[in-house]
């Protein structure tokens, strides 16, 4: 086995280098997800609103700290409330549970991800609440995606790259050594062929030189 080429450390180096890159820029990410989470449509709830919505996934996020027509409304991180959603003519429209679980804190707004829908065309949809107080239903999506690329860089590439170059730095000694453990063996195995070959050798003279002392008793005539 042959130690592996230090070219292999440019792949470590190249996957922290990314990370880093990708995490330089969390201040744009973090400003773009203030900017999102400020421009989410909001709703206070309990009660019931028309809301005009897109075909495909929608989230609503429940907000502990809200500002909404500047009336400020804050609430407990847990309490009891029921939602649901039905288009014009009452035909309900599923409400999941969240698929990402987001939670944010932004100026005047705190909330989490609470619920998702798949309205299958856009329009005009109702929601409505039940809730033993007032609180805020933000609505709309993709709020933690500014900063998705930057959490991948800090998170899984830097990380990555660290344990690429152990793996690399330990490849490099184990072959090392074992090319050393080969050439020690290729170095004694031709040692002791060369240490064999003279008996041998001389073994072989001292039978010719036996030879050559038979005489050869001529025949009586």
């Amino acid at each position: 086995m042959m130690a592996i080429s230090k070219r292999w450390y440019w792949v470590p180096v190249a996957l922290v280098l990314a990370g880093i890159a990708l995490g330089a820029i969390l201040p744009v990410g973090l400003a773009r997800l203030a900017s999102k989470v400020e421009s989410l449509h909001r709703v206070v709830m309990p009660g019931r609103v028309e809301l005009a919505l897109p075909a495909g996934k929608t989230t609503l996020y429940v907000e502990q700290k809200s500002r909404v027509d500047g009336e400020v409304y804050e609430v407990a991180e847990h309490f009891n409330f029921r939602c649901g959603v039905s288009d014009l003519t009452g035909k309900p429209i599923a409400l999941e549970k969240s698929s990402s679980s987001v939670e944010y804190t932004v100026r005047d707004y705190a909330g989490s991800s609470a619920f998702d829908l798949h309205p299958d065309a856009a329009g005009t949809y109702v929601l409505s609440c039940k809730a033993p107080h007032p609180f805020v239903i933000a609505v709309g999506g993709g709020v933690g995606t500014p900063i998705v690329p930057s959490l991948l860089g800090v998170m899984i590439l830097v990380p990555l790259g660290v344990c690429a170059y152990i793996v690399v730095l330990v490849l490099r000694i184990l072959g090392r050594r074992l090319d050393r453990i080969s050439g020690s063996g290729a170095r004694s195995l031709k040692a002791s062929d060369e240490a064999s070959t003279p008996a041998h050798a001389s073994v072989a003279c001292k039978l010719e030189d036996q030879t050559g002392d038979i005489g050869v008793a001529p025949r009586s005539a």
